[in-house]
């Protein structure tokens, strides 16, 4: 959490719900980023495998050819997928950024006495 945040609500009664819902939305995030390298680590993994498959090259080539389009039908399905994610991420981002903005003008008021 940055460190302005925390100064600027130390002392209100604010932070701890607020740090712990920056922990959640945080810890959200890097399970995406997470997965989509893993994601990326097996296409390139089983690039490398076909390469080096002991097959002829036509039946490679056939073989390559019905994983691709098999990775294409997957990707449009989980292309939707990733599109209502993003848009829930979107979403729950939107109201962190409004519970900061409440948290913020509850602190100034309580600052301000």
């Amino acid at each position: 959490m940055p460190a302005f945040l925390r100064a600027f609500f130390a002392g209100t009664g604010i932070m701890p719900a607020f740090r712990t819902r920056y922990n959640r939305i945080m810890a959200t995030e890097d399970t995406g980023i997470s997965l989509a390298w893993f994601l990326v680590g097996a296409a390139v993994g089983a690039t490398v495998a076909l390469l080096y498959a002991p097959q002829s090259g036509k039946e490679t080539r056939r073989f390559i050819s019905k994983k691709t389009e098999k990775g294409r039908d997957a990707i449009a399905d989980s292309s939707k997928d990733v599109l209502d994610r993003g848009r829930e991420l979107y979403e729950r981002g939107r109201e962190f950024a409004d519970e900061a903005a409440e948290l913020f003008d509850r602190g100034k008021k309580a600052v301000r006495g």
